[in-house]
């Protein structure tokens, strides 16, 4: 990657990050700002006021980061250090900063945070995407599968006439404790037609994946942030994923970004596997 589209990966450790949240006083005007705007999109109830302030930093120092080294694109090491030692998830974060415009993956996915880069530049950077875990298969629909992830959903995708809960981590809580891993935004996403790609390496070889899909309205109360998406063949979809060797993780996007997408590729020399 950095040879051949001379990208630059900035690396530092959460330490070196929750130190510059540990650094801020609760009075400070920025991390108020954060918190004022939190409350306005999201019910905090299940959390304290010490949980509040440690996310609403998270958010700050990694903007900080982001804009001392330049960079355009983030992937967070998510759990579960920062939950042991810091007492919060940083899902509902992450997904601010997206929101914002700081394209943020998780579970220190770079090639997912350069998928979701993609995504938004071929939309002219008008709409967020949304990074995804995609293997379960819908129980009873054909061609449906979860788009899911803990709660990094940017708060901007969620469904009209449904609310944002940051609460603690669905699966995290259960080893960890609740206490300490709150900080999962948690909410279905707005129905509509989606692009999905993933991009991957191999040798020095790059492929995007690129499909299509539509979320289905929400009609039911699931954790994290979800959508049900269905599309045209879920089994070759499948079949794809393992034989091209793509990973669990996907980007998705409203909109059908199909076109732009593949003319970046073929500009960029990677090659494409679509759907």
């Amino acid at each position: 990657m950095m040879l051949q589209f001379k990208q630059r990966v900035v690396p530092t450790s959460l330490i070196d990050i929750m130190q510059r949240v540990k650094g801020l006083k609760s009075s400070s005007l920025e991390l108020q700002k954060i918190i004022r705007a939190m409350n306005k999109e999201a019910d905090l109830s299940p959390l304290d006021g010490e949980a509040v302030k440690n996310i609403a930093g998270l958010q700050f120092a990694l903007r900080q980061f982001a804009e001392e080294k330049g960079l355009a694109a983030m992937a967070v090491q998510c759990w579960t250090a920062i939950q042991e030692v810091y007492g919060i998830s940083s899902c509902y974060a992450l997904g601010r900063l997206t929101d914002a415009g700081l394209l943020t993956a998780c579970e220190v996915d770079i090639y997912g945070a350069l998928t979701m880069l993609v995504q938004h530049s071929a939309s002219l950077k008008t709409t967020r995407p949304h990074f995804i875990d995609w293997t379960i298969q819908h129980q009873e629909k054909n061609n449906v599968f979860l788009s899911w992830h803990c709660g990094n959903a940017p708060p901007s995708l969620v469904c009209k006439g449904c609310s944002i809960n940051v609460m603690s981590h669905s699966i995290l809580s259960k080893p960890l404790g609740k206490g300490n891993t709150v900080g999962t935004a948690e909410f279905p996403l707005k129905p509509g037609v989606v692009t999905l790609n993933r991009l991957t390496e191999r040798d020095g070889r790059f492929k995007m994946l690129i499909t299509t899909g539509k979320i289905l309205q929400p009609n039911q109360a699931l954790r994290g942030s979800w959508s049900w998406v269905q599309v045209e063949n879920l089994d070759k979809l499948y079949r794809t994923l393992v034989k091209e060797g793509f990973t669990h993780h996907a980007s998705l996007i409203h909109g059908d970004y199909t076109t732009a997408v593949r003319e970046a590729c073929e500009l960029l020399a990677i090659d494409t596997v679509i759907v």
